[in-house]
């Protein structure tokens, strides 16, 4: 036991970190936790973030059902992993305590489009914001330890893990499950390792370079560029002949086999993860991405300026500092954040999550530059220069780190307060009638499928106007999310701003909700629709037909039961279909049945068609109440297709009515 806690405090003490920067760091990492932690409850338990409902599902998915393929590679796995395993441990506890049975308890979270969504367990969002958050906390002791070894100086590394703390967009995006945050830690885990290189070059530090490349590429396939910072450290300590060394090697082979521990189906499912990976996550950077193109250059220099203000220039100007003193920690760290906005500018599309990573080191930069002045001009005081050199450039940190924390805290206020989205889903459950049919776009509010009819597209300016009236949308929810990006840049969209025109001129306005900058409009069509509705779905890899509803139930003594059923196709599958038609008393005993082509020989028809129906009836049929069965029947195969609502409870049977026939009235 003994033995152990020595090796312990050997490891803490080779980090570089004395009783003393604890006493700092402490207080500094529980402060960014806080910060991190006071955000993550946003929405809930609606899903406003257009990304978590994938990684949650996989996650989850991989939990109950045990398959580790996550059949997703636009992003590495360790994300999904990572929460499948913070997902299991709440299972476990959940299954002692008799809270869960079996990992089935943990559902999925309902998506009806992008960030359009609810979770019916909002404690498994807070468990993945958590972990990203705590792993962003994490990444604040990375900092501390790189700027301290880069600088030599103790009050280096604390002013830049202040600075790193209270940044705002560090603490955005650890709120959030995505994979960026553990993307960053990762890498600026191997940046470590790699300033030990450059001074020590034992084979333990290339292993241990080489994973934290592997976890980096297995957290986010850009940043693994970091490697750069492996190979400038050794190349600097050992020349170009150090490429004879086996070390390098070693730190490459390390971050292969790490990558494909922690991605193993890039190599057991390479044909999907070749078509869907980072090649066509590259196709996609490089061939546009609506709202997110243009001068990708300015687009980065403008927004660093915009968001890290004057740790922008102190950072640059750092950066340039680096290069004057020819220092190799300074190269080292200079590598990675060069050659990666480098190729990040190669690229059409721009993110602020694609140049996130630079951050830190901006920060690590800015704090040692402004060291270095601050302390050249005490020199020229004739008070103690420690001293001096020392107050001044706290007190310079703390005026900087205020800015990014007002930002920061009014960032988690407007995080935490409802928008547009939630005062509209308000409206929309109060006024609009239940069984409305709604078409809505990403961003748009969540609308509770028991209630009304769903129909969930990217952006509704991808159907005409015709196309909504003739598959029987009454009610159509445009998000700010959507069309805005097309709005704020009509030179280069100017056919899907005609689109949107179109629609909001043919359409009129009937509500508009603008609460805390997120605008949602709510336009009416003008679509009729049968007297009853249904909106029963048929079929069971993937719907085929929709029963919307009927009407005009006619009947006179001796002759059929007459009925207008009003369908819809759904998709395009040009398959012969029939439907049954039982007519059924009080008490569902079967007076008669029919059967015909869905079609009625017209064919395969598209959206909404109507048609009518005629279930023959013998003389002695009474005046009463009555109901009609329908079945849909694949006739191919002679399969009867299974029901659902559009929430996706199952429907058996699928009654029209009840209905009365009257004698002699049609």
């Amino acid at each position: 036991m003994k033995h152990h806690l020595k090796l312990d405090i050997q490891f803490i003490r080779r980090l570089g970190i004395g009783s003393s920067g604890w006493i700092w760091l402490i207080p500094v990492l529980l402060f960014g936790l806080g910060l991190r932690l006071w955000g993550i409850p946003f929405g809930l338990p609606f899903m406003y973030h257009p990304d978590e409902g994938v990684p949650v599902t996989i996650a989850l998915r991989i939990l109950r059902e045990g398959d580790f393929n996550p059949g997703f590679f636009h992003w590495p796995s360790l994300l999904f992993y990572l929460n499948a395993f913070v997902y299991l441990v709440y299972f476990l506890i959940g299954y002692v305590t008799g809270v869960f049975a079996t990992p089935a308890d943990l559902s999925f979270p309902d998506v009806e489009a992008m960030a359009v969504g609810k979770t019916a367990m909002p404690e498994i969002f807070l468990l993945g914001r958590g972990l990203t958050a705590v792993v962003g906390t994490l990444s604040i002791l990375w900092v501390y330890l790189i700027a301290r070894r880069v600088s030599s100086s103790k009050i280096v590394g604390r002013v830049a893990v202040l600075l790193f703390a209270v940044e705002t967009l560090s603490v955005k995006h650890s709120q959030f499950i995505r994979p960026d945050t553990f993307a960053i830690f990762f890498l600026l885990w191997t940046t470590y390792f790699a300033l030990r290189i450059v001074n020590d070059p034992r084979t333990i530090h290339y292993v241990l370079a080489g994973i934290g490349v592997g976890l980096t590429a297995s957290s986010k396939y850009n940043a693994a560029i970091v490697l750069v910072a492996v190979l400038v450290a050794h190349t600097l300590y050992f020349g170009l002949r150090g490429f004879v060394r086996k070390e390098i090697y070693i730190a490459v082979l390390a971050s292969i086999l790490t990558f494909l521990l922690t991605t193993p189906y890039a190599l057991l499912d390479l044909p999907r993860f070749l078509q869907i990976g980072p090649l066509d996550a590259g196709r996609i950077y490089a061939t546009g991405h609506p709202g997110a193109e243009g001068d990708t250059l300015l687009f980065y220099l403008q927004f660093l300026w915009q968001t890290q203000g004057w740790v922008f220039f102190l950072a640059l100007a750092g950066m340039i500092l680096a290069l004057w003193d020819r220092k190799k920690e300074g190269f080292v760290i200079l590598s990675f954040p060069l050659t990666y906005y480098v190729f990040i500018n190669l690229y059409l599309v721009h993110f602020d999550t694609t140049i996130l990573p630079v951050v830190p080191f901006l920060i690590i930069f800015s704090a040692w530059f402004l060291w270095r002045v601050v302390n050249s001009i005490s020199r020229l005081s004739w008070t103690s220069q420690v001293k001096s050199s020392g107050i001044a450039f706290v007190g310079l940190a703390i005026v900087l780190a205020w800015i990014p924390l007002q930002s920061t805290i009014a960032s988690n206020v407007r995080l935490l307060q409802p928008d547009g989205r939630e005062a509209a889903r308000q409206w929309i459950d109060a006024t609009l009638p239940l069984g409305s049919r709604v078409a809505l776009e990403a961003y748009s509010p969540y609308l509770d499928r028991d209630k009304f009819v769903v129909e969930g597209l990217f952006g509704l300016q991808d159907r005409s106007p015709e196309w909504y009236v003739a598959n029987g949308y009454e009610f159509l929810v445009f998000s700010q999310g959507v069309y805005a990006r097309y709005f704020n840049d009509p030179v280069r969209y100017p056919e899907e701003v005609a689109r949107y025109t179109a629609l909001f001129e043919r359409f009129p306005q009937i509500a508009r909700f603008d609460d805390n900058g997120f605008e949602i409009r709510i336009h009416k069509t003008s679509v009729e629709l049968p007297s009853h509705r249904v909106a029963v779905r048929f079929g069971d890899y993937g719907e085929m037909i929709e029963l919307v509803g009927f009407d005009n139930v006619r009947w006179m003594p001796g002759e059929p039961v007459q009925v207008q059923i009003t369908w819809r196709t759904l998709g395009k599958i040009p398959e012969p279909f029939a439907v049954e038609l039982r007519l059924l008393d009080q008490t569902d005993r079967e007076i008669s049945k029919s059967r015909g082509d869905l079609f009625q020989g017209r064919g395969w028809q598209t959206d909404m068609f109507k048609s009518v129906w005629a279930i023959p009836t013998s003389p002695e049929l009474s005046p009463g109440i009555y109901r009609l069965q329908v079945t849909v029947v694949w006739t191919s195969f002679e399969y009867r297709l299974p029901a659902r609502t559009w929430a996706g409870q199952e429907v058996a049977p699928v009654l029209l009515g009840p209905f009365e026939l009257k004698s002699g009235t049609p």
